[in-house]
């Protein structure tokens, strides 16, 4: 039962973790609903970047542990080939990996940098007309 709550650990924890640091670290933006919900939505894409990454790490590290019990005959004996076929699968795993975060992150940077800035003490309206 634990063993099915893995995938889902690995990419809720690092994804808190990094919606925590973003709330945290980043400047801020105009306070109004479009400022905030750039605000959230830029922590979110984050979040879904690291979680991601936590993820794929555990299915390129699923698929080398089913390549490794074929290796021992567990799965119906020794095939040739798996040396290559793990370097393949690490390889697409890392391609994906790279290819979904740095979109993610990508969405993250044009929504966090489209958003409207926070009001200078210049431009803020003090009410006098």
């Amino acid at each position: 039962m634990l063993a099915a709550l893995w995938p889902a650990l690995l990419f809720l924890v690092p994804c808190g973790a990094a919606v925590y640091v973003c709330y945290a670290r980043l400047p801020d933006l105009e306070q109004s609903r479009v400022g905030n919900l750039a605000y959230w939505v830029t922590c979110g894409f984050v979040g879904a970047a690291v979680g991601d990454v936590g993820l794929q790490g555990y299915l390129i590290g699923e698929r080398l542990h089913q390549y490794e019990a074929l290796g021992r005959g567990a799965l119906g004996g020794s095939p040739t080939g798996t040396s290559t076929l793990r370097a393949v699968d690490v390889s697409e795993g890392v391609t994906r990996l790279l290819f979904e975060c740095g979109l993610l992150l990508a969405c993250a940077a044009a929504v966090y940098l489209l958003a409207p800035p926070p009001a200078s003490g210049a431009d803020r309206d003090t009410g006098n007309d």
